[in-house]
């Protein structure tokens, strides 16, 4: 292969929140990803990261939410279920990059996390959005930040720059190390009508 895919996801997701106190709600949350096409460690690889379905993550969060106008929102859910399914019909599929053990198809543990996010513009040229992702099942964790910096340089000029730090030591024999993204974008735009 000359081309192997980078980043490929398919997200729906789904919060409810009813009013406790002052800036706390009651709040659920549902999250189900996947990807659509082959991913494989490397081009000259054969064995896949993920394919078409597999892996199928569902999330489940319930507990507070705590939000500050449109800039800032923090759920803390001490009750959290999370959910993999793969596929077993490809033999070089790697159940063990997700933590499932080799042999079977799915995964299902309980634990905690939270989600904080932010939304800050603090003029009209610059804007960040961060979300930070936490999750723990009580002894392996989930860490997933990605802040996304929106510069406006002039009406037709734009730039993007996003970073993703990301900590997971859930996959089994594999050696967890800090993984880090970045992107660097720059963006032409026009408008025909007012």
């Amino acid at each position: 292969r000359t081309i192997n895919v980078n980043e490929d996801m398919f997200k729906l997701t789904n919060k409810l929140g009813h009013k406790l106190s002052g800036n706390w709600y009651y709040s659920a949350s549902t999250e189900l990803s996947t990807q659509f096409l082959n991913n494989y460690k490397s081009t000259s690889d054969s064995i896949r990261k993920a394919m078409f379905l597999s892996p199928l993550r569902f999330n489940m969060n319930i507990g507070v939410d705590y939000k500050y106008k449109k800039l800032f929102s923090l759920q803390i859910s001490p009750l959290s279920y999370k959910y993999i399914l793969m596929s077993l019909s490809h033999p070089n599929l790697n159940p063990n990059l997700y933590g499932i053990e080799a042999g079977k198809q799915h995964l299902s543990e309980v634990g905690s996390s939270f989600t904080a996010q932010l939304a800050w513009q603090p003029t009209r040229e610059i804007k960040v959005d961060s979300n930070l992702k936490f999750f723990t099942n009580y002894s392996k964790v989930e860490v997933d930040w990605e802040i996304i910096s929106n510069f406006t340089i002039n009406r037709f000029l734009s730039t993007r720059l996003s970073l993703n730090p990301r900590y997971d030591n859930t996959p089994i024999g594999e050696t967890a190390r800090m993984q880090f993204k970045e992107l660097l974008s720059f963006g032409f735009s026009y408008r025909l009508l007012n």
